[in-house]
C-alpha cells in the first residue's frame, strides 16, 4: 500500500466498488456570485446524473443514489482555498473532496469512482517556500499556485534581534570585512536555522531571493542549500505579491521541467536494465500481476478498453460485444490498482512520452 496517500483519499480509493459509482468533477472560481455559479453548476451535474440513472438502472436505485447526491449537493462548502471539487456517491458511500489544481468538468458513472483527478491533484508539486532575504530582514512563506501563506516562527527575523550577539572584531574575523558583514553573517545563520526547522514540518523546494551579497553569504554557512531549486538576485523586499509571482515563476517552470526531464531520465535507465514496460497494455499486464514500482503518464492520456481473456489482458475499444468488458480509462483504473500495490505515479506533460506509448511502467528491480 503507498503510505504517502492522504487517509481522505484512501478512503476514496478503498470504497468498495458498487455499480452505480457516480463521480462529478467540477472547478470553480473564488470570487463575486461564486456560491450562486457553483450551484447552478452542481444543479446542471446533478440533472446529467440523473438522466443517465434513469437510462441505465431501476427507479429505485437511481432515486436513492440521487437522494444521497441531493443531500451531499445541500452541504457543500466553497473550499477558498480550492480551484475544483470532487463529489464522490454510490449506493454505500458519499464524499466531497476539494482540489487545489484546476481541472476540467468530468461526470462519470460507472463501478467505480473516478480518482486520477485526486492523483493528480496529490502530485502537482506546487508548493513551494519562498524565503526573501536581506541584510536586515528575512521573510519565509509557503506558496502555492500563486498564493502566499507567510510562516509564522518564535524567533526574531529582524536583524537588530541579533546585533548584540555579533561578535567584536577579533584576529579570528580580520579577513571577514567590517562590522557590518559579520552582523549579516550571523544574522543568515540564525535564518537558516530557522529555514531548516520550517524544512522538518514542510520538506519542499525552496526559493531564495535577496540582494547578491546576500545570497553570497548565504550560500557560504546555509545548511540547507541542497533544498533551494532557485535563487533570485536583487532587492524585492517591498514587492507585492503579485510581482513577486511573476518573478518566481518562470523559476517554478524551470523546475518542473528539470523534475520531468529527470523521471524521463529514470525510464531511459530502467529500459537498459530491461524493466521497462511502454503503452497502455504491457503496463495494463504488469501492473495486474503486481510489478510496477513507478508508473510515468501523460496527463491528459485516456485508453478507453474492453477486458481480454483474463484479467492481465486489456484491447483496444474496436467492436465492443458485451456491455460487462467495457473500461471506461484503464489509465484510471490502472493508477487505482497501482497504488493499491504500493506503488507510485507520476504525471508529465502532453507529448512528453511520445516514444514510449504515452505511458510507460518502471518495474520492481534491486
Amino acid at each position: 500500500m503507498n503510505h504517502n496517500i492522504p487517509s481522505d483519499v484512501r478512503e476514496i480509493m478503498d470504497a468498495v466498488h458498487y455499480r452505480p459509482s457516480v463521480s462529478i468533477i467540477l472547478p470553480f472560481d473564488v470570487k463575486v456570485n461564486a456560491h450562486k455559479e457553483l450551484s447552478h453548476s452542481l444543479k446542471v451535474a446533478a440533472d446529467k446524473v440523473e438522466q443517465e440513472l434513469n437510462n441505465n438502472y431501476p427507479a429505485e436505485m437511481s432515486e436513492l443514489l440521487m437522494n444521497k447526491l441531493r443531500q451531499l449537493i445541500r452541504d457543500v462548502k466553497i473550499d477558498t482555498k480550492g480551484k475544483s471539487m470532487a463529489l464522490f456517491v454510490s449506493p454505500i458511500f458519499q464524499k466531497v473532496y476539494y482540489l487545489e489544481v484546476p481541472v476540467e468538468e468530468k461526470i462519470v458513472v460507472d463501478d467505480s469512482f473516478e480518482i486520477r483527478d485526486l492523483v493528480f491533484n496529490l502530485k502537482q508539486k506546487n508548493h513551494f517556500l519562498l524565503m526573501r532575504l536581506s541584510s536586515h530582514i528575512c521573510s519565509l512563506y509557503l506558496w502555492n499556485q500563486g498564493r502566499f501563506n507567510k510562516v509564522i516562527t518564535d524567533q526574531p527575523m529582524e536583524v537588530e534581534a541579533y546585533l548584540n550577539e555579533a561578535p567584536e572584531r577579533v584576529a579570528n574575523f580580520s579577513d571577514m570585512g567590517d562590522r557590518k558583514d559579520i552582523i549579516t553573517q550571523k544574522f543568515i545563520q540564525q535564518m537558516d536555522q530557522v529555514l531548516g526547522r520550517v524544512l522538518k514540518e514542510n520538506p519542499l523546494p525552496v526559493i531564495v531571493i535577496g540582494p547578491d551579497k546576500v545570497l553570497g553569504h548565504f550560500r557560504q554557512v546555509s545548511k540547507n542549500i541542497s533544498q533551494a531549486c532557485a535563487f533570485i538576485t536583487g532587492n524585492y523586499d517591498e514587492s507585492s505579491y503579485p510581482e513577486l509571482n511573476q518573478l518566481i515563476a518562470p523559476h517554478v517552470n524551470q523546475w518542473r521541467k528539470d523534475r520531468q526531464d529527470a523521471l524521463i531520465k529514470d525510464l531511459e535507465d530502467a529500459a537498459n536494465k530491461r524493466k521497462l514496460s511502454v503503452g497502455m497494455q504491457e503496463v495494463w499486464r504488469e501492473v495486474m500481476n503486481h510489478n510496477g514500482r513507478l508508473m510515468l503518464v501523460e496527463r491528459d492520456f485516456m485508453y478507453p478498453a474492453q477486458r481480454g481473456g483474463d484479467q492481465t489482458v486489456i484491447n483496444p475499444l474496436d467492436n465492443l460485444s458485451d456491455e460487462s468488458l467495457y473500461i471506461r480509462d484503464a489509465v484510471d483504473d490502472a493508477i487505482e490498482k497501482l497504488l493499491s500495490n504500493g506503488g507510485d505515479v507520476e504525471f508529465v506533460e502532453p507529448d512528453a512520452l511520445k516514444d514510449y506509448g504515452r505511458i510507460a511502467l518502471i518495474q520492481f528491480y534491486s
